[in-house]
């Protein structure tokens, strides 16, 4: 039998994902892209808003579940970046999550949570991040650094190591750095901690250089978004709170002297991506503690301290307000009715108060009752998923399936996906 070739064909070429400097196969559309229900009844209904897609200016979301951010305490003594945070995160970043958030990552050396987390405050630990973003762009999806500075909690140790969580480092075999611990006052976390210095003025403007200098390297290392850390008790929450700011400057009192702090950040941060040309590449994001659970107290930051904090954060172009609850306090009383998704329902007023910000929920996200919950009926923007994605880096994907979609794998799974596109 003789062959007749065709006058015309296209040669199949597996082509590269562009501007990456190994190959890997182009992922178009990226993983987790989903294109319809399977269920032929059901065809050309919307998409649950899961996957939906989602655009901040030129960034493109082609779903609504994004990996949370989450110490994994496996850096080296400088915070640089390993070979294991490469793994862990491009486990998540080819199975079809659209935006894979670095965790909590120091500006300064002191800021760090523990001597074994992440740090972007030096040009060595730039080659780590670097080696990021570029894996988790081979996979055509986008890539977050979360910013931040641990203030009186920092210089823990890995909680494997010890029975409890924020449990200091003072003895140095670990590398703690417990002395250099700085705070908006000097009052300790708790018994086990020793007092934290209170920052002067001059060392309020190096925290807020700090930031503008990670800005800059997480510029340089290619990040897509830039999250700052104002939740769980760290820096920034220690000024926003009454219970630990007893300042008498303009930086404490009155709860726009305690917002000063973020504020400047959140300008110093802008300042730097719209002075690089990126404002319409890279989204700026914030992470907010709604309640400290204190309640029982004279004074505390609640629910409707954020509502005002957020209305602030949206007037200086915030993008997304991420929200979480409570770290600032081991005396911290969770109210009852409490539920695993209960920051969904934080998160849903301050939706309904603030018009025209972008909000995320984090916490007990398990399944599509929870998804569904946060996105469809408190009419949220996007999640963020840790203990889930954790146990299963393809969670997103096994999501999609339990809505009965069809939806897109990556091209070296294809053989595991049930339904091809």
């Amino acid at each position: 039998m003789v062959f007749n070739k065709p006058k015309s064909y296209t040669p199949l070429v597996s082509k590269p994902q562009p501007g990456i400097s190994f190959f890997s196969p182009a992922q178009i559309p990226p993983a987790g892209t989903a294109a319809g229900y399977a269920d032929p009844a059901k065809r050309g209904s919307p998409l649950p808003k899961a996957f939906q897609p989602l655009s901040i200016r030129n960034l493109h979301f082609q779903n609504r579940i994004w990996l949370s951010p989450m110490c994994q305490y496996s850096a080296g003594r400088d915070g640089t970046p390993t070979q294991y945070h490469v793994s862990w995160l491009g486990s998540v970043a080819t199975r079809g999550t659209a935006l894979i958030m670095v965790e909590a990552t120091a500006v300064s050396p002191e800021g760090r949570i523990s001597p074994h987390d992440l740090g972007i405050y030096s040009q060595d630990n730039l080659l780590g991040h670097k080696k990021i973003v570029e894996f988790v762009h081979s996979q055509n999806q986008k890539v977050g650094i979360q910013l931040a500075h641990a203030g009186r909690k920092g210089s823990t140790l890995p909680p494997w190591l010890v029975d409890r969580m924020n449990y200091p480092e003072k003895l140095g075999e670990e590398g703690g750095f417990t002395s250099q611990l700085v705070s908006a006052s000097a009052i300790p976390f708790d018994d086990l901690y020793p007092t934290p210095t209170a920052l002067d003025k001059a060392g309020i403007q190096r925290i807020i250089d700090s930031f503008k200098q990670g800005a800059r390297y997480a510029i340089e290392a290619g990040y897509d978004v830039i999250e700052l850390h104002f939740a769980h008790g760290y820096l920034v929450t220690q000024f926003l709170s009454p219970n630990t700011n007893k300042r008498t400057d303009e930086y404490g009192g009155s709860f726009e002297n305690r917002a000063r702090l973020p504020l400047e950040i959140i300008r110093a941060v802008r300042d730097v991506i719209e002075e690089a040309g990126k404002w319409d590449d890279i989204a700026l994001f914030a992470r907010v503690s709604a309640t400290e659970y204190l309640d029982h107290l004279p004074e505390s930051w609640k629910l409707d301290d954020t509502i005002k904090l957020a209305k602030l954060f949206k007037d200086e172009k915030i993008d997304l307000l991420d929200v979480s609850s409570g770290g600032n306090s081991p005396n911290q009383t969770f109210p009852a009715g409490f539920t695993p998704s209960y920051q969904t329902l934080l998160a849903g007023k301050i939706k309904k108060a603030v018009e025209g910000l972008l909000i995320g929920a984090v916490g007990g996200i398990r399944s599509t009752v929870e998804v569904d919950r946060a996105l469809e009926e408190e009419d949220l923007d996007s999640v963020f998923v840790g203990r889930s994605l954790l146990r299963d880096p393809q969670w997103t994907l096994q999501l999609a399936e339990d809505y009965g979609l069809v939806v897109k794998w990556p091209h070296q799974y294809h053989r595991a996906h049930r339904v091809k596109i």
